[in-house]
């Protein structure tokens, strides 16, 4: 792969690509896209982060591409419209938390990579308000954000030059990164959040 350009291997995701690199080399910011790939496991959704590598005068001097299959993200959306058996399957394949709560904020449903990252069994966060998993001094505020969201749902990410943190039941806390997306059901509107713990990305970036 050495000396190779990068497109040779996102093969007809390039052109989706190239601009999120051109505005990453220009404008020094971080881009996320999401494109459909063909690999040797078929067929799958990526999401990209692409971000600019600095030297020490901050002058751009490279480029780095994070790669999460979010495959399992997406089917896990699709299996959520249809129904709940459904979607267990999908939620507890996931390489990623996944956190399905109510209009109140309430937590519906976790998968076990959510009980892994927090270190609650999923029984005492079933029924919890969902800010249970953020750090006490940011409770307030993700109430009120929460609201908002639910009051205009739509699907974003969360976390690209924020200072964005889960806290465990120990009260240790972590950096994350979160997507939010939803669904609607006969039973009301489910936001999604799709959790990530990127104290890994953090010390590969340093």
């Amino acid at each position: 792969m050495t000396g190779q350009p990068i497109e040779a291997f996102l093969h007809r995701s390039a052109p989706e690509i190239a601009p999120a690199l051109a505005r990453v080399r220009s404008e020094r910011t971080t881009e996320e896209v999401e494109v459909d790939h063909t690999g040797p496991r078929g067929r799958r959704r990526l999401l990209l982060t692409v971000s600019p590598i600095r030297d020490v005068d901050q002058a751009v001097i490279g480029t780095s591409l994070l790669g999460r299959d979010i495959t399992a993200r997406t089917q896990t959306e699709q299996a959520l419209r249809r129904s709940e058996a459904t979607s267990r399957a999908f939620l507890e394949s996931a390489s990623e938390g996944i956190v399905v709560v109510d209009a109140a904020g309430r937590i519906l449903l976790v998968n076990a990579k959510t009980e892994e990252m927090f270190g609650y069994p999923r029984d005492e966060l079933i029924g919890q308000a969902v800010e249970i998993l953020v750090p006490p001094r940011h409770r307030d505020t993700h109430v009120s954000q929460r609201e908002a969201y639910m009051r205009s749902p739509r699907v974003r990410s969360m976390g690209r030059g924020l200072d964005l943190a889960g806290v465990k039941k120990s009260g240790a806390e972590f950096p994350v990164e979160v997507s939010l997306s939803y669904v609607s059901t006969d039973e009301g509107t489910r936001a999604i959040a799709f959790v990530t713990d990127i104290s890994e990305r953090l010390a590969y970036q340093r």
